[in-house]
């Protein structure tokens, strides 16, 4: 469905539905969609090839596969070469416009190991994986060390934000990233992992703002003429 409402939508090869409203479109999305899978739920569409376009988005083996039967011998070992946006990520771009955009991997990717042309990789993107990404740089140990970070960082965050302690704040974020890895798995190293840092600092110091707070206010003094210090909770 995706692929056809792009043809006729994005492309123009349906100049009539390219110009209708925002709303218009979406409902004619929705009719595709009904359309589409009506005809496969009743039948009339073999259901093994209507899944397969969603089902492959998840196989990574098979990418991997193909990544595994050019590396080295066609393309060679990167060298931690698609993770140099890391070495910028923390700039903020209103202090550097041109900074590089993350996701030259993806490209790299789909170019070198011929998905998709030039031009083709500069209006569709192709994700290389996390596990893709780093066979590309340093092989079997590269994706065994990624894992590994992944797990460690992961593990950092539902430690930080995840638990009982945190309180329903820091498990809104928690949650928050946790999406975010599920859906940026299937891209590459820099657009998963690139602002996360400053998301996190984001993330902590909106918690910080909004915590309940004790402050100390002077109690009446008792008959002895001792003060006492009663403990008030305030919330913002």
């Amino acid at each position: 469905v995706k692929a056809d409402y792009r043809e006729q939508v994005w492309l123009g090869e349906a100049p009539e539905v390219a110009e209708m409203s925002s709303a218009s479109k979406a409902s004619f999305w929705i009719g595709q969609a009904y359309e589409y899978w009506s005809d496969t739920l009743s039948g009339r569409r073999n259901l093994a090839e209507a899944t397969s376009s969603a089902t492959g988005r998840a196989d990574f083996i098979h990418q991997v596969a193909h990544i595994h039967s050019m590396t080295p011998a066609v393309v060679p070992y990167q060298y931690g070469e698609t993770y140099s946006y890391f070495a910028v990520a923390m700039i903020p771009r209103i202090f550097w416009p041109n900074k590089p955009q993350a996701g030259n991997a993806n490209g790299f990717y789909a170019v070198n190991y011929g998905i998709t042309s030039e031009e083709g990789a500069k209006t569709t993107t192709f994700g290389v994986s996390i596990l893709g990404e780093a066979f590309i740089n340093f092989g079997w140990y590269g994706v065994l060390f990624v894992m590994l970070l992944q797990g460690f960082i992961i593990s950092i965050l539902e430690h930080i934000f995840g638990g009982a302690r945190s309180g329903p704040g820091g498990q809104a974020v928690f949650i928050a990233f946790f999406v975010f890895f599920l859906n940026g798995i299937g891209s590459s190293g820099e657009i998963l992992f690139g602002n996360i840092l400053q998301n996190l600092l984001c993330g902590y110091f909106l918690l910080l703002w909004a915590r309940e707070r004790r402050s100390q206010a002077r109690a009446p003094e008792l008959p002895f003429g001792q003060p006492v210090l009663a403990g008030k909770l305030t919330s913002r």
